[in-house]
């Protein structure tokens, strides 16, 4: 088998785009350089300072072609099948202008305040924005009237709104001026048919903010929901859950009062749904004449849906359809947790491509709040590629041991990760940092706690990285990280502050084969050969085993298993006359270290001190007579692809098959030394894969790796399961002689060899012993 070189593999624990879908353009950054990346982000600083004076115009969004899009560009929402020139839009009237041609009167909202009936979508392609609005009014209009704020210069034709985009909030002022068909009709999303313009002034200043309103065409319902409130949101792909488990999620949120979003996939049709569009999520609930249902609003204020459930007014933008249909039609729910009457409490928190810092707060309520930790979206860094970091993130509550970790769910196109601290009242400590990649031209990052009332955050005291190491390792009777500890299956690390993986120490095994890290989007430590450091340090991620906290230990203990590499090498076989192997003992052989690594404590290792912890001696049956010496036998007896295999070609199996440890002692034990082989051999499939196209995109599981089996030793270890099931022999890739088959013949012959079993390989107890001899 060959193997993958090093440019070709890679992995991140953060969530990534479908290997399909198009990289960004790379070269394109270079040319345009780093402040054309920072151009938006520099604007909605200039935004935020503007102060609009009455009837002078705004110069940062003024009424021409300018605020539409940039020369020669096509607007339209594509759902509704419009693609025009964006020129044909620069006709421009005032709100009172086009409400006296309307018959009737202007006023920002009504006095029962915003309703999602309220909105109806214009020509622009932004259903992703209005879908949002649609589902905050619906579920809590006080979050949209809360947005209009200075309501005493409304007289003066100047209307400011609250807006937290990238976590930050954002003071947005617009005048009245929109694009409009001859003074009459805006052009893009419509006033209410009773005269409410707060969608209007809501979509110009979603426009200001982005520069343009081309900019704002096409885009993901979360995105505008977090710009609003802050919530965390959570995307369910209905392709990846089942219809009980998706109503639970939608009946929660119709109970919650929290706000839920969808979106068709490119074949809805069947329904009469429109392709590639927004829709909010009014409810679910179980009808007795068709079971679970489903009821949307489509932002175009008007629906064509028609499946099993009548719909009999289609002007209203409502319906209500069967929960199959549901799944079927649409692609994804989003549900936004937004509490009613919560706040945020905001801090900028970095401005360098790599940081961690610690934060403190007292919360003086009961109520559960949010940890987030929010980023520049994509499309406030455009033409840049979207940012992608790595987030740590860790809440810790003084007096307590409970921790709360960032899960690895961030949905794609989410530029924040949430985490739910239900603990209540009480004084927390914060962790958090962002490790952005090299790619990544900007590396601003805000901390922001979304809670009942406003929290006082302040810098911790102390040391963020000693903190995290307290939260995530296993720590001593003093409180501090352990230097020593044991994983079951690797043996014995020590703590090393000079070898560092965004900001945090690692663990190495006591021979250096294998080193452990923090990885905090999967809240677990990752052991990873010790070649693999620098690609580690440089923002891969990579590991042979993923362990829990709770399942290290501190101090030396010996390995229940004994020494990897070897079978029945216990830690009461690896000293003097009750050696298994003279080879393999605890001083002065060739594998000591590797013996030191997992009996700790039976070699009476310094560093152990008074911790060490003796295992379990070796089963009787597996006590040798007397010593023998690890080495590779010639004829291994395993068949590899057909042929017989040296041990030198049967090395990458040492982590999969017994057969081959007992075989091929000493090729082994060399895998061993050289980390990648455990006490922990389970064949599983790992998650994320680790691997790469000669392309640089990330394959997104093992299943794409299938006829990939043979051909690279990487694809054959991360993905075992698979490569195991593709090999059509009893699941394995390996055909094994047994040493000494059971089955013998009535010939008188006493301990046949698979050779001289050769003629009876049409028997099939023979064949299955003999697996090697017979397939030749």
């Amino acid at each position: 088998r060959g193997r993958l070189g090093a440019a070709d593999l890679g992995t991140s624990a953060t969530s990534r785009p479908p290997r399909a879908r198009a990289a960004p353009s790379r070269f394109a950054e270079r040319l345009l350089g780093d402040a054309h990346c920072t151009a938006l982000l520099e604007r909605l600083e200039e935004v935020g300072k503007q102060e609009l004076s009455p009837n002078s115009g705004d110069p940062l969004f003024p009424a021409s072609e300018k605020s539409i899009a940039p020369p020669g560009a096509d607007c339209g929402d594509s759902a509704a099948g419009i693609h025009t020139s964006c020129s044909r839009y620069n006709q421009w009237a005032t709100f009172q202008d086009i409400a006296g041609r309307r018959g009737g009167k202007f006023e920002v909202m009504a006095g029962a305040g915003p309703d999602f009936h309220d909105i109806g979508q214009g020509e622009l392609g932004t259903c992703y924005l209005l879908a949002a609005l649609a589902s905050i009014a619906h579920t809590d209009p006080h979050v949209i009237d809360s947005m209009f704020v200075r309501r005493d210069r409304w007289s003066s034709n100047i209307f400011t709104t609250r807006w937290l985009v990238n976590g930050k909030e954002t003071l947005v002022q617009v005048d009245n001026k929109v694009p409009a068909r001859d003074g009459a009709r805006p052009f893009f999303v419509q006033p209410s048919s009773t005269g409410e313009w707060w969608p209007v002034i809501l979509e110009k200043a979603w426009a200001k903010i982005h520069g343009s309103y081309k900019a704002t065409e096409a885009g993901l319902w979360a995105n505008p929901v977090q710009a609003i409130t802050m919530a965390p949101v959570t995307r369910y792909h209905h392709e990846a859950v089942d219809e009980s488990t998706l109503f639970k999620h939608l009946q929660e949120a119709a109970k919650k009062g929290w706000p839920a979003g969808t979106g068709t996939g490119p074949k809805p049709n069947k329904y009469g749904l429109a392709s590639g569009h927004a829709y909010s999520v009014l409810g679910a609930s179980t009808s007795p004449d068709y079971g679970k249902v489903v009821r949307v609003y489509n932002p175009w204020n008007q629906d064509h849906y028609k499946g099993a459930v009548p719909n009999n007014d289609r002007s209203d933008g409502v319906f209500t359809m069967k929960l199959s249909e549901y799944k079927e039609a649409f692609e994804f729910t989003t549900i936004a947790n937004v509490h009613h009457d919560y706040t945020i409490t905001s801090r900028l928190i970095q401005t360098e491509s790599r940081k961690v810092t610690m934060w403190e707060f007292t919360a003086p309520f009961d109520e559960p709040f949010y940890i987030t930790v929010a980023w520049p979206g994509h499309r406030m860094v455009k033409p840049c590629a979207m940012l992608d970091p790595t987030v740590t993130l860790a809440v810790r509550k003084r007096g307590s041991d409970e921790l709360t970790t960032v899960p690895d769910a961030r949905a794609w196109g989410v530029s924040s990760t949430s985490v739910r601290v239900p603990h209540g009242k009480g004084h927390y400590v914060v962790v958090a940092g962002l490790d952005f990649s090299e790619k990544d031209a900007v590396h601003e990052a805000h901390l922001i706690v979304y809670s009942p009332s406003r929290v006082e955050l302040k810098r911790g005291g102390g040391s963020a990285k000693d903190e995290l190491m307290r939260m995530f390792a296993p720590t001593s009777d003093d409180g501090r990280a352990c230097s020593t500890l044991s994983i079951p299956g690797r043996g014995l690390f020590t703590l090393r502050v000079d070898t560092v993986i965004f900001e945090l120490p690692t663990y190495w095994s006591h021979d250096g084969a294998e080193f452990a890290y923090w990885v905090g989007a999967e809240s677990k430590w990752f052991v990873a050969p010790h070649s693999y450091y620098k690609a580690v340090a440089d923002g891969e991620v990579w590991s042979y085993q993923q362990v829990k906290r709770d399942e290290m230990s501190c101090g030396c203990r010996d390995d229940a298993a004994g020494v990897a590499g070897f079978v029945g090498v216990f830690c009461d076989r690896v000293k003097g006359s009750s050696a298994k192997y003279s080879n393999v003992k605890c001083e002065d052989t060739k594998y000591s270290k590797l013996v030191q690594r997992y009996c700790p404590a039976t070699c009476g290792l310094d560093v152990c001190g008074g911790s060490a912890v003796d295992m379990p001696t070796a089963p009787p049956d597996l006590v040798p007579s007397e010593p023998k010496v690890c080495v590779d036998l010639h004829s291994p007896g395993i068949s590899l692809h057909g042929k017989f295999a040296s041990c030198a070609e049967l090395g990458g199996y040492c982590h999969e098959f017994e057969a081959v440890r007992e075989s091929c002692c000493a090729e082994c034990a060399k895998q061993a030394e050289e980390g990648g082989v455990s006490n922990e051999q389970a064949c599983r499939d790992h998650q994320p894969v680790g691997i790469r196209d000669s392309e640089g995109l990330a394959y997104d599981d093992c299943s794409e790796l299938g006829d990939k089996c043979y051909e690279y030793e990487a694809v054959a270890e991360r993905c075992c399961k698979t490569c195991q099931g593709e090999s059509g022999v009893d699941g394995h890739f390996l055909c094994v002689d047994t040493r000494f088959p059971q089955w013998q013949p009535k010939d008188g012959t006493e301990h046949a060899a698979c050779g001289y079993l050769k003629p009876f390989c049409w028997f099939e107890p023979v064949a299955r012993e003999c697996c090697a001899t017979c397939e030749h």
